[in-house]
């Protein structure tokens, strides 16, 4: 009986082996506070994320991640998004909620009318546009926070390999970067393909080399 739930539990571990995690943003790109992060994995699993933040354990597959903001049981805000899962690894993927347009679209019905009513609708249409555009900017402005804090690990990770002489194996980056494996292999190769370092297999290792 024993050695049965020791199999048991073990299999739960092996399904559940990828971790996604990430932040849920506002449009004012603040973090969001309690809000419900959703995946539809079987059985499906939700998270209330406290000040944005949220961590679900999934096995490999495909899903869709939503992130609602609910208010009086409506929903106010949300996101939406689909990953892939194909390995045991950590996965970082953030949301910025955005207004529901429900509203909008009942404002656009109820206007597309004749006579007085014609100004309402082009009232409601400059609505939406400014929405839109709001969403667009908000995007951008955290994938521009995203790709600064991506260039600043790169800096770090150049000045680690400097400091150290020029030559430092990947796994004596660890020790510098307390960051997944996945992200340090993924930060390398990057500065690879700049040609920045130059990356040579030693027994079951990489010794990377500054240039």
């Amino acid at each position: 009986m024993k050695a049965w739930i020791i199999v048991f539990l073990l299999s739960i571990n092996i399904a559940y082996a990828a971790t996604i995690e990430g932040v849920v943003y506002d449009l004012s790109l603040e973090p969001a506070n309690n809000v419900i992060v959703f995946i539809d994995t079987e059985p499906r699993q939700s998270y209330v994320a406290k000040n944005g933040e949220y961590k679900l354990n999934v096995p490999e597959g495909e899903y869709t991640i939503k992130a609602e903001e609910h208010r009086q049981r409506q929903v106010i805000a949300y996101a939406e998004e689909k990953i892939s899962v194909k390995d045991q690894e950590e996965y970082h993927l953030d949301f910025i909620l955005f207004p529901s347009l429900d509203d909008e679209e009942a404002l656009l019905q109820e206007s597309s009318t004749i006579g007085d009513v014609e100004i309402e609708d082009n009232n409601s249409r400059l609505r939406i546009g400014l929405l839109l555009a709001a969403i667009v900017i908000a995007a951008y402005l955290l994938y521009s926070r995203k790709d600064k804090e991506i260039d600043d690990d790169l800096k770090n990770l150049i000045s680690i390999i400097r400091n150290e002489g020029g030559r430092i194996t990947q796994k004596e980056i660890r020790k510098h970067m307390p960051m997944s494996e996945a992200k340090i292999s993924l930060m390398i190769a990057e500065l690879e393909k700049k040609g920045r370092i130059e990356k040579i297999k030693k027994g079951r290792g990489n010794v990377i080399i500054l240039r």
